[in-house]
């Protein structure tokens, strides 16, 4: 599968990645939704919904642990950990 991250603004859309890893899209998407840049994230050229996209990224970004919750992955990202 191929995903790609990029960020729409009225006038341009800027890419950020395009990678066929979902953690390394995942990765790049995650700390531009805590800045608030509003991002967007496409799988195999279909766009996701908001909450289809932030469920995909924080679920690939957990890794298995299923107690970690999107504060604690923040921190993660925050201190370098992801």
């Amino acid at each position: 599968m191929k995903y790609s991250v990029y960020v729409r603004t009225p006038k341009e859309t800027t890419a950020v990645i395009d990678t066929d890893s979902l953690y390394k899209a995942a990765r790049a998407y995650y700390p531009i939704v805590m800045s608030c840049g509003g991002p967007r994230l496409s799988v195999d050229g279909r766009e996701l919904r908001i909450p289809e996209a932030d469920a995909m990224a924080v679920k690939a970004l957990r890794k298995g642990d299923k107690k970690k919750t999107g504060a604690m992955i923040r921190h993660d990202i925050d201190r370098g950990a992801i």
